[in-house]
């Protein structure tokens, strides 16, 4: 018995010396978008829309590192602002999801794969910034137009899940707040100019 545990031991020790543990790094990770099959037209805009609110939200949670950003004050006002468009967007999804037989349960794997599909670490200064430039381009859209724009400010905030470099300079990345500043806005208490 005793014989064997040696053995063991050895074999083990011996094996451990021919194959090192080695660190693997998978690499950046950019989630894929969430794409919907056989959707009619304004099942698309629907869509559209309410990508640009899980993008926006995801933002609102996910960029508050920066002030300059204005994530939640953006958010809230803009769901304010465009709640109705919003409450429509829903109704019509939920109104394909029970079309295609998925029901509210497929609306709400939906919903978590569209949220899962924008929060990455390692393209959050990217997507931070862009969601922020689509949180205020949505907010200068008149009351019942926001699918007009949704579609491109998705793509836009999709087309910045880019993994930063890895050498970004802190002023690089304190440069990103001066960028994003209104000129001649000086925010009040609650964030407003």
């Amino acid at each position: 018995m005793l014989g064997t545990m040696r053995f063991t031991v050895s074999l083990l020790a011996a094996l451990t010396l021919a194959f090192p543990a080695t660190a693997q790094t998978a690499g950046p990770y950019i989630p894929k978008a969430v794409e919907l099959p056989g959707m009619t037209g304004p099942e698309t805009a629907a869509n559209d829309t309410w990508r640009l609110r899980g993008a926006l939200n995801v933002a609102a949670l996910q960029c508050q590192f920066s002030p300059f950003l204005r994530s939640v004050v953006r958010y809230n006002s803009l769901i304010k602002q465009h709640g109705k468009e919003f409450a429509r967007a829903q109704a019509t999804l939920l109104g394909y999801f029970k079309r295609t037989g998925a029901a509210a349960s497929g609306f709400d794997r939906y919903n978590t794969r569209l949220y899962q599909s924008y929060s990455t670490f390692d393209a959050q200064i990217p997507f931070c910034r862009a969601a922020s430039d689509a949180a205020r381009d949505a907010l200068v859209q008149p009351i019942g137009k926001l699918a007009v724009i949704a579609r491109a400010e998705v793509a836009a905030v999709r087309g910045a899940l880019t993994p930063v470099d890895t050498a970004m300079s802190a002023m690089a990345y304190g440069m990103l707040g001066d960028a994003l500043t209104v000129p001649g806005c000086v925010p009040d208490r609650r964030g407003r100019c």
